[in-house]
């Protein structure tokens, strides 16, 4: 058989179609090459319930397990290649590590079908993702129903657990720094894992534990990116002082972003999402409806399983990205006090157009300032000074009012807001939406 080969684009987002079949529909996908010929290994939890291997090279299934039991109805959604072997638990490198309909965690050899090992948790009620720890002494699992993240020993103990954290889904490892210690691709954390319902969230998590950074990071902050119904993220990058991405993809009606060490999107394919009268799932403009899954490829750029298929999800390579509309939240609630610019500066120069919305979300008067500067280069004792000059836009928004600011970027290369209470003795609080194209 052929490759299937088939690319498709809509509105400039360009993709390659690596897997599509009929009644199959995969959650998760790793794409690796054995023998000459470019794989996925795949996990399909709601048709075949099974994991699945397929030579995209030559359109053909090679090797599909079914995930027995009746504890649970819909799994696996996570198959796994264990990196190196686990004596203690007599699981070899190669194996695939999953959950299955038992609500176990269990480690088959690809090559026989032989079950090597299984772990238990006496608490889990819905078993997601298990990923071995980054030093090996344990693995990263989550539980759905169950509502936890957790370290556990070879043993299913334990180590550190956070209980009613919320429907958690998928796990990827964040590598760290190489070994100059001058590239990192960590924000701090080792590990990124995602909650899929509300509080929708990606969470940057170290080995001990430690959350270390979240998105959206919360009201009261600046720079925020709400997820729509995230089930997976990976870090994207390994460049110095932080200059990397984390891709996340949207369940919630299809949708992939690469966020910057700010929140702040740099390229993508998002749209909003509305809980009015009941979540609705709207599909994109860009041939996406429900993405359960974003992967790096082999080739290092990102890889997508999409729910778009004819009773099928299919697993996607991004080809080219669109000139989209991107958002975030430059202030969430936010109370300036006496005075606070919202930084960093926003970059402009890359854009078209920037809209920024300002929106009193409390019950006292805002007042704002906008700058820009031309200048290419700011640096830190520059950023008050020279270069910059205050809009003649009025940002004096009152309780519950809203004002917009539409600009076009030709001659810009950052805008800088500051905002301020009206009355410096009283509470106020704003939201401020960046958008931009």
């Amino acid at each position: 058989m052929g490759v299937l080969a088939l690319e498709e684009e809509y509105e400039g987002f360009r993709f390659r179609v690596l897997f599509n079949k009929y009644g199959y529909t995969p959650h998760y996908a790793e794409h690796f090459v054995e023998g000459g010929s470019e794989k996925l290994l795949m996990a399909d939890p709601h048709t075949r319930r099974s994991i699945i291997i397929y030579n995209v090279t030559t359109n053909e299934i090679e090797w599909e397990y079914p995930a027995d039991g009746d504890a649970i109805s819909a799994n696996p959604h996570v198959a796994r290649f264990l990196p190196e072997d686990i004596p203690e638990i007599g699981a070899s490198r190669g194996s695939i590590v999953f959950a299955d309909r038992l609500n176990e965690w269990a480690f088959v050899v690809p090559s026989s079908g032989k079950i090597e090992c299984k772990i238990k948790m006496p608490e889990v009620r819905w078993a997601h993702d298990m990923l071995l720890s980054k030093n090996k002494d344990g693995f990263i699992v989550t539980d759905y129903s169950a509502q936890f993240i957790a370290k556990i020993d070879f043993k299913g103990k334990a180590i550190w657990q956070y209980g009613n954290f919320g429907p958690m889904a998928k796990l990827s490892m964040i590598e760290g720094k190489t070994p100059s210690g001058v590239h990192s691709n960590s924000y701090g954390g080792d590990y990124l894992a995602v909650r899929n319902s509300l509080p929708y969230g990606v969470f940057e998590i170290k080995d001990d534990g430690t959350i270390v950074q979240s998105i959206p990071r919360g009201r009261g902050t600046l720079n925020n990116f709400w997820c729509y119904a995230p089930h997976s993220a990976f870090r994207k990058g390994i460049a110095e002082d932080g200059v990397n991405l984390t891709v996340i993809g949207f369940e919630a009606g299809g949708g992939i972003i690469g966020l910057d060490q700010w929140q702040r999107p740099r390229w993508g394919v998002m749209k909003g999402f509305t809980d009015v009268g009941g979540p609705a799932y709207i599909p994109s403009r860009h041939g996406l409806t429900e993405t359960t899954h974003v992967f790096p490829t082999l080739a290092g750029g990102v890889g997508a399983i999409d729910w778009s298929g004819a009773y099928s999800s299919r697993v996607i390579e991004i080809l080219k990205w669109p000139k989209s509309n991107l958002s975030f939240l430059l202030a969430w609630e936010y109370d300036p006090g006496e005075g606070t610019y919202l930084d960093p500066p926003l970059d402009v120069m890359e854009y078209s157009e920037v809209t920024i919305s300002l929106t009193n979300t409390g019950n006292s008067g805002i007042a704002g300032t906008l700058y820009e500067t031309a200048l290419p280069l700011i640096l830190a004792g520059e950023s008050k000074g020279a270069g910059w000059s205050a809009m003649p836009t009025s940002l004096e928004v009152g309780p519950r009012q809203t004002v917009r600011v539409e600009l076009p970027t030709r001659g810009r290369s950052f805008l800088r807001l500051f905002l301020k209470r009206s009355d410096p003795q009283e509470i106020a609080t704003a939201s401020v939406v960046a958008s931009y194209r």
